[in-house]
């Protein structure tokens, strides 16, 4: 019977959970939310919330929104174990019409990183 096998195992356990990347996750209260119908021109606004359930430092590297319409604001700070923060969703419809799901990808230093966030709504013409 070879040691070999059974060294690398536990040097490949050793390492893993030595890693930084998986003292922390990120739990989102919702990934998903529906605005409903809206008139072309408002303006949507609404928070991600999401909790570092790690224990280590959660840092949100880069959130990336899907269109130019859509402005998305992270925290600027490390979230420690047990903290709530939010990410935030602006999304201007005045260039949108009929059925819109954009999407918001969240990169972060979680074990379970990246995270897509979702949006819907139903945009109807401008009220004249």
């Amino acid at each position: 019977m070879k040691k070999e096998p059974v060294s690398i195992l536990i040097a490949f356990l050793v390492l893993l959970s030595a890693s930084p990347i998986l003292g922390q996750t990120i739990l989102f209260k919702t990934k998903s939310h529906r605005f409903g119908f809206v008139h072309q021109g408002a303006v949507l606004e609404y928070d991600y919330v999401f909790t570092n359930t790690g224990s280590e430092p959660l840092a949100i590297m880069e959130t990336k929104a899907e269109c130019t319409c859509t402005e998305v604001t992270e925290p600027e700070k490390e979230i420690k174990p047990g903290e709530t923060a939010r990410i935030h969703l602006k999304f201007d419809s005045k260039s949108a019409r009929y059925r819109q799901k954009r999407t918001i990808l969240v990169t972060s230093n979680a074990s379970n990183s990246p995270t897509i966030l979702l949006f819907r709504c139903v945009v109807l013409r401008k009220k004249k």
